[in-house]
């Protein structure tokens, strides 16, 4: 049993290489979605016009983001739950403000294969990068447009630290091991 990521200490957010994670994907999603709107031919300032927009969009990126892995949980025979990774070993103040990879969907005592997992881990990255930018350039609408890029800009940033869960994975080099999530963290467990 290897652990990869331990409940208590999070998911590396703290880390200069997730923040450099979080522009790179961001600067990702500027480049593909500005692609995206010179195509529709949306006037730029017709863009973000309602006030309601931002926040909405944002919250229906989180839930985007978080639904994707719940449904290939679901595919892969998981019961996926939120959260509830809390570990007693947090101070209070890592407990009040840390981010941890316990924000996220699991399946407790499910093994997946190192397949299995990182298509979990990589299926909003699929949506965001692919199909947010063929949508706006379906729909010609500029609300429409200002929405799925401020969903796309939300998920660029949690991509980030989905790309450090998949490279603290691959790194580990068990390739003929399979990924358990407990409450203490997420281990590779030998076949």
């Amino acid at each position: 049993k290897l652990l990869i990521i331990e409940s208590a200490r999070g998911s590396c957010l703290t880390t200069l290489s997730s923040f450099l994670l979080m522009l790179l994907s961001f600067f990702i999603w500027v480049l593909i979605s500005n692609f995206a709107i010179e195509k529709t031919s949306v006037d730029r300032q017709e863009m973000f016009t309602p006030e309601w927009l931002l926040p909405f969009s944002m919250l229906l990126g989180f839930a985007l983001h978080e639904y994707c892995q719940y449904a290939f949980i679901r595919l892969f025979g998981g019961y996926p739950q939120y959260g509830n990774r809390k570990s007693d070993k947090r101070t209070y103040l890592e407990q009040k403000y840390q981010f941890r990879a316990t924000m996220r969907f699991w399946s407790p005592d499910k093994k997946f294969s190192l397949a299995q997992y990182l298509t979990i881990v990589f299926s909003p990255t699929v949506i965001t990068f692919l199909l947010l930018p063929a949508t706006m350039m379906m729909w010609k609408n500029p609300v429409f447009t200002s929405m799925i890029w401020m969903i796309g800009f939300v998920n660029s940033f949690f991509i980030a630290l989905d790309f450090l869960i998949a490279f603290k994975l691959i790194i580990s080099g068990k390739f003929n091991y399979y990924v358990v999530d407990t409450r203490e963290g997420t281990y590779l467990v030998k076949k």
